[in-house]
């Protein structure tokens, strides 16, 4: 998954069911986090660096930090999951040929993959 939260939060603003992929995305403004995200997106056929190019409900859409940022303790309080891990409890740490992808706990859920208690 490219985008973590922010795709799930466009997908729902499309309407678009969970094989909806994005394939593009820019950010606006300055500072982090930015103000204004653009992705595009589209459910992919077959496999490799084409299946974008072949896919089907190709969509573009627009959102802001503002957006974001009340989507996100809906979504918890709807999945009873980590908006930053997904639910998983971990996030990459790092990645090297030799070892692959090394995990460590997530940071805002602390390894429960449930959303922090208030």
């Amino acid at each position: 998954m490219m985008g973590g939260i922010m795709e799930i939060f466009a997908r729902r603003l499309l309407g678009m069911p969970d094989t909806w992929e994005v394939f593009r995305f820019q950010t606006e403004g300055h500072g982090v986090p930015k103000d204004w995200y653009e992705f595009e997106g589209c459910i992919p056929i077959g496999k490799g660096k084409l299946k974008y190019r072949k896919g089907t409900d190709r969509a573009h859409v627009m959102f802001s930090r503002e957006q974001i940022d009340a989507f996100i303790p809906q979504w918890e309080q709807e999945t009873d999951k980590c908006s930053d891990c997904l639910g998983a409890g971990q996030t990459v740490a790092g990645w090297s040929r030799e070892t692959g992808t090394r995990y460590r706990p997530c940071d805002k859920c602390r390894g429960t993959g449930r959303p922090e208690e208030k």
